[in-house]
């Protein structure tokens, strides 16, 4: 992120447990990821922007051959901490085409795995190994969502939350559909579970 947008300090957040894992845990920490805790959020936000892959391991195990499946019903999270921190706004970014330059499973785990909160299966890409396949990746910004400025301790908090949350189901959804032409995928729709 920091080569594409040189001018804005923009940080992000990982599974905690990717942390514990050899190897990985020095390569997560070498592109600048830290454990996503809400102290790390928080400390983040005042730093510069957050980049948060909401869907979360649930998300991975979510392919599909004909249409986009991401996860962010029921999320509050980081909808949470940026009214906490009662930050300007949330910007949603979508890939298109990430989502079939490799693929994970077995699905059967996926259970296990959010229990134990760690990802259990392996990458797939090209020709069968765990290497990207060559597709193009398109990044689009969606309209900026602004974040009202409500007290943590407000009777709404929790509703302001919940509407936040929404605000930003809704804006990804018509983002797709915006610019899913532009990148050949007129056919394939999005599902927001």
């Amino acid at each position: 992120m920091q080569t594409l947008f040189p001018h804005m300090m923009i940080y992000s957040v990982a599974a905690s447990v990717v942390f514990y894992i050899p190897f990985w845990r020095h390569f997560i920490t070498w592109i600048g990821s830290v454990p996503a805790t809400s102290q790390n959020f928080k400390r983040l936000l005042k730093k510069g922007s957050v980049a948060v892959v909401v869907g979360g391991i649930a998300e991975m195990y979510m392919g599909h051959p004909h249409r986009e499946r991401i996860k962010l019903k029921g999320r509050r999270g980081f909808a949470k901490i940026a009214l906490e921190e009662q930050v300007d706004g949330i910007v949603c970014v979508y890939y298109f085409g990430q989502s079939q330059v490799l693929s994970f499973g077995p699905a059967w785990l996926a259970g296990v795995s959010r229990r134990l909160r760690t990802s259990f299966g392996y990458l797939t890409g090209w020709m069968g190994l765990p290497v990207p396949k060559p597709l193009p990746i398109y990044m689009v910004n969606g309209r900026p969502i602004p974040v009202p400025k409500v007290p943590r301790d407000s009777p709404d908090f929790d509703k302001e939350v919940d509407k936040l949350l929404d605000a930003c189901i809704k804006e990804l959804g018509e983002m797709y559909d915006r610019h899913r032409a532009e990148y050949g995928w007129s056919n394939r729709p999005l599902s927001i579970e």
